[in-house]
């Protein structure tokens, strides 16, 4: 063996067992309450959480962010982060597999840990029709579109015709839609009622982007895919109405899943309403954070993401509602933010968090059981979480380039020790021994072949 992972307490999606971890070529290859090491490295666990490493299917990387593929995924390997799923959007003159390759040719050779991507098409056309099942051939599953303005160029909102007809070709390889909720529609009127007035800006983002069109662009998304029995991921989720939307839809049987991110469920730690805090859908109330959790705890919503992308503090200075570089950083974060303020508060088990980090986000997107779960054959993404340990959020501690920090200054409790990923040690206390280039790109199945 090349690795052992001895005397930790390993999480899986309903239980937690004190074991140890064989890891050769990559895979764990054992599972036993005592592994003899031999000749083979040794990671001490004792005292720590064993999880699978996180899979984060919300960031944005390059594409006018802070963060490149380099600078986001040393971040994403410190805070316990094996996996992400960036968007790749079509772009101008380009198909949606020229796009794709763009963004694969980007990060080949920078990313410290595995990526995915999400095919966005701008427009729909018959080209995009045919280009769907080649995609998937290629290992794409997952299609990412807007219901409502986007800050990153080439993503805009499709009208409905357009959402049908992707829900329905998506649904015949088995592939999945990604809906980022809202009203495009709304957030023009809205926007061009408040410019007389010179009101449009980042101080108005709720009233541009309200609560009940968010909540109006689930159902809208979710009809569509019950059409055609499509399958739907529908997110960022920012409070009680997007929640209950999600939960109606699944009431009835549509294979939507929700997700949502740290920012919205931990409104009340980020202060008063800052403009520099732009973020799409908008943050919320506390009241509305706390129902975000019952959502949560009750499976309406199954995916926690960090929606990461990284920008100047200074980005929406100025600027039109509309055009507002809105995004925050938040893939190192992911991890000990849910374990400190979920799980130490008792929002939520440690089997929980592994679920809505990993294994949840794997299957949704076609990675399971490769990725998402601690078991023989599966890749060897581990992560050791240190319960005991103190530390505060600062510019200082993180990786990413940005300057804006939205929880700087929070106390923690709990932190990755060691980020494990295919096998290898990025990350054992604050020494980070990850190589740019190791993370690859990695191929999904649809979701009709899982199950």
């Amino acid at each position: 063996m090349d690795l052992v992972i001895k005397n930790g307490v390993v999480v899986g999606p309903g239980s937690q067992f004190e074991a140890d971890l064989g890891i050769e070529g990559g895979r764990i290859v054992q599972l036993a309450d005592k592994i003899e090491p031999g000749s083979a490295e040794v990671l001490e666990a004792r005292g720590m959480f064993v999880l699978p490493g996180a899979i984060d299917l919300h960031t944005h990387i390059g594409l006018g962010a802070a963060d490149d593929f380099e600078s986001g995924t040393r971040a994403a390997a410190r805070g316990g982060v094996t996996c992400i799923v960036d968007c790749a959007p079509q772009l101008p003159g380009k198909s949606l597999l020229q796009s794709l390759e763009v963004r694969k040719s980007e990060a080949a050779g920078r990313a410290y840990v595995d990526f995915a991507l999400h095919a966005a098409p701008a427009v729909w056309s018959e080209a995009v029709r045919r280009e769907i099942r080649e995609a998937v051939a290629e290992g794409i599953t997952t299609f990412e579109v807007q219901l409502a303005p986007s800050c990153i160029a080439g993503l805009s909102a499709l009208a409905d015709a357009a959402l049908y007809e992707l829900l329905h070709e998506t649904a015949k390889v088995g592939a999945t839609v990604i809906a980022r909720p809202g009203n495009a529609g709304v957030a023009s009127a809205v926007a061009a009622r408040l410019r007389p007035d010179g009101l449009a800006d980042a101080r108005r983002l709720s009233e541009v982007f309200p609560a009940v069109a968010e909540a109006e662009g689930i159902r809208r998304v979710a009809a569509l895919a019950e059409l055609v029995t499509g399958n739907l991921l529908a997110g960022p989720v920012s409070g009680a109405e997007a929640a209950a939307a999600v939960a109606e839809a699944r009431a009835r049987g549509i294979n939507v899943t929700g997700e949502t991110a740290p920012h919205y469920l931990l409104r009340a730690l980020l202060g008063e309403e800052r403009p520099e805090l732009a973020v799409l859908p908008p943050l919320r109330t506390a009241v509305e954070s706390e129902q975000l959790w019952h959502a949560l705890a009750g499976g309406d919503i199954e995916v926690v993401s960090s929606g990461h992308r990284a920008r100047a503090k200074a980005g929406t200075s100025g600027k039109d509602v509309l055009e507002l570089d809105a995004g925050l950083p938040g893939v190192e974060l992911l991890l000990p933010l849910l374990f400190s303020e979920g799980v130490r508060r008792g929002r939520m088990t440690m089997s929980r968090l592994s679920q809505v980090t990993s294994t949840n986000p794997a299957m949704v997107a076609g990675l399971f059981p490769g990725k998402g779960i601690l078991q023989i054959g599966s890749d060897a993404d581990i992560v050791l979480l240190d319960p005991e340990r103190d530390w505060t959020v600062s510019r200082e501690t993180l990786a990413t380039v940005s300057d804006l920090v939205p929880f700087d200054g929070l106390a923690l409790k709990g932190c990755v020790f060691a980020t494990v990923s295919r096998g290898k040690i990025v990350r054992r206390g604050e020494e980070f021994l990850g190589q740019p280039g190791h993370g690859v790109f990695v191929r999904r199945q649809p979701l009709e072949e899982l199950y």
